[in-house]
């Protein structure tokens, strides 16, 4: 026969000021370790036992992972007010219509959109482990250079993909079409010429054998589709969530034996996507998450490097710090975003306006490069600009012409007929000139 629980003692516990006061926090934010441990403890409570009890107590209204690790382990997030409160900001600045999504589709989001495209696609391929030159990367990508070698090629791919994410939005997640995406990552490319280095895994799933990985892979594969896909999961778990937990578990997983982080970064992409989170999709979550595995960001609110706590009672794993992390590092993207796009429109306005006083420059070419800012994909052509502006065709070839000159455009040759767009680096020539 069962013993009956003492309920005086558990309730005189549950009213111990300091175990209130480690409640009340452990609910606002994630508790570090190293922050509980300089709180004050119930009295005759080990340390130990206090956290094994918070741990346990927080389980009770945890939201639960329907994504077991290969050796059934359980993941689960407690939704403090932090991570709520963060969520909340994500959603309204990110979603459908928000001032910043407007923001972005304009022309300085523009500029953002082909530097995260770029960044985003670098990072991705570093955290699978390879090995990039960042410099000559970023100058083939911004040059449209051809990829000489299967590192470059990839990376080419990559950043092809997330400009194309959505077409893919109605198409329900699946092995299919993870595999599918996989392919055209790696299209024109052969594996083993990769030039590779130790990859990252997410979650800290590094310890786990390659067999052992390999016989669940295909199990692991069908639990994230479904979860991605909302038939899963607990109804309170934000989308937003998904979508960083989905990303994490096909990298942490290894379900792809290469460019797992170029693919999970595309499948963030589309999470987001369907979600209504247009802004999300392109936030560059590769290149933050890189910097603060690297030591070269932090979070101010949760100062240590671990991303879950193990809770050995139930097989269970605390994700509350992983969450924490990565919906803080969400918001420092989407300031540094709205801060890019500010300084961005400044300095648009001041070219404008110096524009205008530049002698050197008539107004057909003031004209030409005030839309080439505007719209950095703009394409220039020698009989457009003397229909439009009525004049000679030796006129308006002399205009583009003086402007590919003076290192403003970049003239190309399609088929037999010349075509002038924006240099890469428009806006620094502009100022410098």
């Amino acid at each position: 026969m069962a013993e009956t629980p003492d309920t005086g003692a558990l309730f005189s516990l549950l009213e111990d000021e300091n175990l209130s006061e480690l409640l009340h926090r452990s609910t606002r934010e994630c508790l570090a370790w190293d922050e509980f441990l300089r709180m004050r403890l119930p009295q005759g409570v080990s340390a130990m036992d206090t956290w094994d009890l918070l741990q346990g107590l927080r389980r009770t209204s945890a939201i639960y992972f329907p994504i077991p690790d290969v050796e059934d382990w359980v993941y689960w997030y407690t939704s403090t007010h932090q991570i709520n409160a963060a969520i909340a900001l994500i959603e309204c600045t990110c979603r459908h219509g928000s001032t910043l999504h407007r923001a972005v589709s304009e022309a300085a989001g523009q500029q953002f959109l082909v530097r995260s495209r770029i960044e985003e696609s670098v990072a991705a391929v570093q955290l699978d482990g390879l090995i990039i030159p960042e410099e000559k990367s970023r100058e083939m990508l911004a040059l449209d250079r051809a990829p000489r070698n299967a590192n470059e090629r990839l990376l080419s791919n990559t950043v092809a993909l997330i400009s194309q994410m959505d077409e893919y939005v109605e198409q329900p997640f699946s092995c299919d079409l993870l595999m599918h995406l996989h392919e055209r990552v790696l299209e024109g490319i052969d594996p083993e010429q990769l030039q590779t280095t130790d990859r990252r895994h997410g979650f800290g799933q590094e310890d786990f054998s390659e067999d052992l990985m390999t016989r669940r892979v295909d199990r692991q594969i069908d639990l994230i589709c479904d979860y991605a896909n909302g038939t899963t999961g607990d109804r309170f778990d934000h989308a937003i969530v998904r979508a960083l937990i989905v990303r994490e578990a096909i990298r942490g997983y290894r379900v792809l034996p290469v460019a797992s982080g170029a693919v999970s970064r595309l499948a963030f992409a589309l999470c987001a996507l369907k979600s209504g989170f247009p802004v999300l999709a392109v936030l560059p979550i590769s290149q933050v998450s890189l910097e603060w595995e690297e030591g070269r960001r932090t979070v101010p609110s949760f100062n240590e490097s671990v991303t879950f706590y193990t809770v050995a009672r139930y097989k269970e794993y605390d994700l509350t710090p992983f969450v924490t992390i990565a919906t803080q590092l969400t918001l420092q993207a989407l300031q540094e975003l709205g801060g890019y796009i500010e300084r961005s429109t400044q300095r648009d306005e001041e070219i404008r306006a110096a524009l205008q006083e530049d002698a050197l420059l008539n107004h057909r070419q003031r004209s030409i490069l005030g839309r080439a800012l505007r719209n950095p994909q703009a394409e220039f052509r020698i009989r457009y600009h003397k229909t439009k502006h009525n004049i000679a065709y030796a006129t308006a070839r002399a205009d583009l012409m003086k402007l590919a000159e003076m290192g403003y455009l970049v003239q190309e040759q399609r088929g037999k007929a010349f075509v002038f767009v924006a240099h890469p680096d428009l806006k620094s020539r502009l100022k410098a000139g």
